[in-house]
């Protein structure tokens, strides 16, 4: 049980991570191009903020698919 209970720590622990660094590398992006108004940086900040959103569009499918199961 208890290594059951690391390997989901673990998968939390990586999605965490995932999450916390598409979110520094888009607002960091974001800051960049209100800085210097780049248009190269708003096209690398749009890329990150669409990879954030796949991100988090995938989570919430994967938690409505669980929802579904245990009903």
């Amino acid at each position: 049980m208890a290594d059951n209970t690391n390997e989901k720590l673990d998968a939390l622990q990586k999605k965490f991570d995932r999450l916390f660094e598409l979110a520094r590398r888009t607002r960091g992006l974001q800051r960049e191009y209100f800085k210097y108004r780049a248009s190269s940086d708003l096209e690398k900040a749009k890329q990150w903020e669409k990879s954030l959103d796949a991100f988090i569009n995938e989570e919430q499918k994967s938690r409505e698919s669980k929802q579904k199961e245990l009903f």
